[in-house]
């Protein structure tokens, strides 16, 4: 599919909509923004939403397995100890879904999305993941590296 230009900003526009459901939703404080070399390739939860409109796309966020835990403890109300991978993931997925939604409704607001079901897929790489814009923010208790990619349909 090709790619299309949605504007100028996306990469602040992620990361204010992001900083904003995480205060809000998860009660977890953005430090700043960082690199995507921060995360660890090797204890990491990656989340991936596809979206259908004009234009079509996705979402994916990456994050270290401990931040998954630290963000779904403080969404759950439990103890970081008490809660599973499983857990973890279900909640990254929840965040993503909330990310995603207020992000596409104010690139597009005239715009009618559908959203997949989050869930672990295929990770963006290689050329689409290069074409993605990124945000990586970094977090009282680790990383957040937030990918976007629209593309016009064929």
């Amino acid at each position: 599919m090709p790619e299309t230009t949605i504007g100028d900003g996306v990469e602040d526009l992620l990361a204010a909509t992001a900083t904003e459901v995480l205060e809000t939703m998860f009660f977890s404080a953005v430090l700043g923004t960082c690199g995507p070399e921060q995360l660890c390739p090797s204890e990491q939860v990656t989340v991936r939403l596809d979206f259908h409109g004009s234009p079509s796309g996705a979402f994916q966020i990456t994050l270290p397995r401990l931040t998954a835990r630290s963000i779904a403890a403080t969404f759950l109300g439990e103890e970081e100890d008490d809660v599973s991978d499983i857990q973890a993931e279900s909640v990254a997925g929840e965040l993503l879904n909330m990310i995603a939604g207020a992000a596409l409704s104010k690139l597009e607001s005239d715009v009618t999305f559908r959203l997949e079901t989050p869930g672990a897929g295929e990770p963006l790489e290689g050329s689409a993941s290069s074409r993605a814009v990124h945000c990586c923010l970094e977090l009282e208790r680790g990383f957040l590296d937030i990918a976007f990619l629209a593309q016009e349909p064929e």
